[in-house]
């Protein structure tokens, strides 16, 4: 945590996180807050998309973290059942169980580790300090033709990694060509409904077999009323309208 310099300062920090845990494990969670965790939870479940790798290796990495441990691999990626489960649950009992879960795993739990790390601001000149000293160290016991070996397979080395791979090994690497490719568009039906809930509003909608379970919904809205010179603002007026906060939603 930023500004802890000291034993004290830690001290302080525990006392903090253990109030909060107590005053959570005896008062609870409010009802708003669990529905809005939950409502983002199954959102990232169902939109998974790998973020910055690819989404193939983003889901064999779900499935590494349960197989690992002789657990089924589909359970890592089957989340339906379990979260119809937990919102079950919350709906009867409101936050016990995460009260619950806080006093056994937390509060009653006597397995509990302070780990203090302070930074070293000089840590790194020293490690640089510690590896030209080592290295120094290592090339004195070279002798000269043993040192001019090493210098060799270095320059044989980059040498190969910069190189072309050979055509064979292009060869081997699965690709696709344009006659690989379904050519013809999928067409999904549109359905347009006019004056929505008596809004004046135009509804267009499509139904896609792979949404899993998310509408995802775009607003248009005619700003041909507008006047000219007020179109630069609009930019600040969209920021505004979807990222302020309101009072009593999120």
């Amino acid at each position: 945590m930023k500004g802890i310099k000291d034993e004290e300062g830690v001290l302080q920090v525990e006392e903090v996180i253990m109030k909060t845990l107590f005053s959570l494990a005896d008062d609870g969670f409010d009802g708003d807050d669990i529905k809005a965790s939950l409502n983002s939870i199954e959102f990232a479940l169902r939109d998974y998309s790998g973020g910055n790798e690819p989404k193939g290796i983003g889901l064999y990495t779900r499935v590494m973290n349960k197989w690992n441990y002789d657990i089924h691999p589909i359970e890592a990626l089957a989340f339906e059942d379990t979260l119809s489960q937990l919102k079950d649950i919350v709906a009867e009992t409101g936050s016990d169980i995460f009260q619950n879960l806080i006093k056994d795993y937390l509060l009653n739990n006597s397995h509990r580790t302070i780990l203090d790390l302070y930074p070293d601001p000089n840590m790194e000149a020293e490690q640089l300090k510690e590896e030209k000293k080592h290295l120094a160290d290592v090339q004195k016991r070279f002798k000269p033709q043993e040192l001019q070996d090493v210098l060799d397979e270095s320059k044989s080395l980059e040498k190969i990694q910069s190189a072309d791979d050979p055509p064979d090994a292009v060869a081997a690497i699965p690709s696709l060509s344009l006659s690989d490719l379904d050519r013809n568009e999928v067409e999904f039906p549109i359905f347009i409904e006019e004056d929505v809930f008596g809004s004046d509003a135009t509804l267009v909608s499509h139904i896609v077999p792979s949404s899993s379970g998310i509408a995802y919904i775009d607003f248009g809205f005619d700003i041909s009323n507008i006047q000219y010179e007020d179109i630069p603002l609009l930019p600040f007026l969209q920021r505004m309208m979807m990222e302020t906060g309101t009072k009593n939603l999120t």
